[in-house]
């Protein structure tokens, strides 16, 4: 189940402790709201204490992120420092 998210909205995530990573080697987190699997944030844009913790290590952190609207299939977020 999918969560559906606000333009403009600041949420509370939860960090699940899955990644991806893109063609660049950029890894993107996996992120649940509201109980919700959500879509994925950049971990260069996490807070600095969890920017250089191994993925696996995040699982239940919880940051907040900016909902910024959709993209196509998928929400992107600004994460609030």
């Amino acid at each position: 189940d999918k969560a559906v998210l606000n333009e403009n909205t600041r949420y509370q995530a939860v960090l699940t402790g899955r990644s991806r990573t893109d063609k660049n080697n950029n890894i993107y987190c996996s992120i649940t709201i509201d109980g919700k699997q959500a879509d994925t944030v950049p971990k260069k844009y996490l807070p600095d204490d969890m920017k250089n913790l191994p993925v696996e290590q995040l699982k239940g952190r919880e940051i907040y992120v900016v909902c910024l609207g959709k993209n196509g299939n998928y929400y992107r977020y600004r994460v609030e420092k």
